[in-house]
C-alpha cells in the first residue's frame, strides 16, 4: 500500500517540547532551589532546524530561499517595527530595546548587534536565533549555486570555514564574535542527524522499537536534567546538548516510520504555531505582567499563578495568531510568489498487511523521509 507522508509529526511534537521550557524561562519564575531550565530548548531548536533544512534539500530544493524568506520575514518584520512603535511611543516599557534608525535597520536586515545591555539582541530581542538561522539558510543557498546534489555537506563546509575566519577577528569586531559561536555547529549537527535517520530506516526491524522508544524517552529526560544540575557545564553547550539532541530526533523520527507517530491534534498544533509562539511570547508575558498585573497582582508572571496564567494565554493565543494571521500570510505569499507547480505528493511504501513473523525482518522505507512542505 502507498500511505502518503505528509510529515513527520513526532518532529512538531518535539517543536513544543523544546518551546515550553524557553517560555516558563522568561516567566522568571522560580521554584527555591531549583535552576531554571529552558537553554536547552533554543539548542534543540537549532537542531531541528538542521534536520528540516537537510530534508528540504533532499527532497524539493527549489526557490529554497524563497520559501525560507515568505516563511521567517513577515511575521518577524511586523513584530520588529509593532516593538520599534512601542519603544518610540513609550520608552520606559522596552528596556534595552531603543527606537534607533540604526538599530531599526540591522534588526529588519539581520545584522548582529550590540545593544545598551551587551547582548547580541535586535529589537526583538529574542531574535538572535535568527540571525543564526538566516545565515544558516544564506549558506545552504549558496552552496546550492555550488553543488545542488551535494548542498548540505557544501554548506556545511561554508559555514565551517566562516566561522573559522570570523573566530579571527573576535578581538575587534562585534559580527565575528557572533557568527564565530560554536552554537552554529548545532545546525550542521541537525543535518547530519536527517542523513542518519535515511541511512537508518532502511534497515529498520520491529525488534528496533523497543530500545528506539528507550533512547527517546530517556533522551527526554536527560536534557533538561543536563540543564538542571549543571552537568558538564564546563563544555561548550554543544557538547552539552547537542548529543543528546541527536539521539532524540533521531529515535523520534525513526519511530514515526515505524507507525509511532504523534496524531493530528493539539501537541501537532502548537508545534505548527511554535515560530509564532517563540516570537511572540515574551511579550504576552511582559503585558500581562506590566498592565495587567499593575491592577490585577496575580498576573505578576514570577509567581507561581501567574506564571500558569501566562502559560494560558501564550499556548492559546499562539494558535489564534498562527491561525489567523500567520498561516494565512504564508499561503498568500507562497500563491503570489510561486513560481513552479505545487511539489508532488511524497508517499512512503508500506506492505498492505503486516509481515508474517518469519519474514518480518527489514522495514523497507523507499520514499523520503519527510516532505518539506508541511515542516517548513
Amino acid at each position: 500500500m502507498n500511505k502518503p507522508l505528509s510529515r513527520i509529526r513526532n518532529l512538531q511534537a518535539l517543536r513544543i517540547y523544546a518551546a515550553i521550557p524557553v517560555i516558563l524561562y522568561h516567566t522568571n519564575f522560580r521554584l527555591p532551589g531549583v535552576r531554571p531550565i529552558g537553554v536547552f530548548g533554543v539548542h534543540m531548536f537549532f537542531l531541528l532546524s538542521g534536520y528540516i533544512m537537510a530534508s528540504i534539500l533532499d527532497t524539493d530544493s527549489t526557490a529554497f530561499i524563497r520559501r525560507r524568506l515568505i516563511r521567517i520575514i513577515p511575521l518577524y518584520w511586523t513584530l520588529t517595527l509593532l516593538l520599534y512603535s512601542v519603544a518610540w511611543k513609550f520608552p520606559h516599557l522596552m528596556n534595552a530595546t531603543q527606537a534607533l534608525p540604526s538599530e531599526l535597520f540591522k534588526s529588519l536586515f539581520f545584522v548582529p548587534f550590540q545593544k545598551s545591555n551587551g547582548l547580541y539582541q535586535p529589537i526583538l530581542f529574542v531574535g538572535w536565533t535568527v540571525n543564526y538561522e538566516m545565515f544558516f539558510y544564506m549558506m545552504l543557498s549558496i552552496a546550492l549555486l555550488i553543488n545542488r546534489r551535494r548542498a548540505a555537506l557544501v554548506g556545511a563546509s561554508l559555514m565551517i570555514g566562516v566561522m573559522a575566519v570570523c573566530s579571527l577577528f573576535t578581538a575587534t569586531s562585534s559580527i565575528a564574535r557572533f557568527y564565530s559561536d560554536t552554537m552554529l555547529l548545532e545546525c550542521i549537527l541537525g543535518l547530519i542527524s536527517y542523513y542518519a535517520v535515511r541511512a537508518a530506516s532502511t534497515r529498520l526491524t520491529p525488534a528496533m522499537k523497543p530500545a528506539l522508544l528507550v533512547l527517546a524517552l530517556g533522551s527526554l529526560i536527560v536534557l533538561p536534567s543536563i540543564e538542571e544540575f549543571g552537568v558538564l557545564a564546563h563544555l561548550p553547550d554543544i557538547l552539552r546538548f547537542g548529543p543528546t539532541s541527536f539521539v532524540l530526533i533521531c529515535s523520534v523520527c525513526l519511530l514515526a516510520l515505524m507507525g509511532a507517530d504523534f496524531k493530528a491534534g493539539v501537541i501537532v498544533l502548537l508545534g505548527d504555531a511554535s515560530y509564532v509562539m517563540y516570537l511572540t511570547h515574551p511579550y504576552i508575558e511582559e503585558f500581562l505582567d506590566r498592565i495587567v498585573g499593575r491592577f490585577l497582582p496575580i498576573f505578576h508572571i514570577d509567581k507561581p499563578i501567574g506564571c500558569l496564567i501566562a502559560m494560558a494565554f501564550v499556548l492559546p493565543m499562539s494558535i489564534f495568531l498562527y491561525l489567523k494571521v500567520d498561516k494565512p500570510i504564508l499561503r498568500y505569499l507562497s500563491r503570489v510568489f510561486s513560481m513552479t507547480k505545487p511539489p508532488q505528493t511524497i508517499v512512503l511504501t508500506t506492505p498492505a498487511v503486516p509481515l508474517p513473523a518469519r519474514s518480518a525482518t527489514v522495514i523497507m522505507h523507499t520514499g523520503p523521509i519527510v516532505q518539506q512542505e508541511t515542516l517548513a
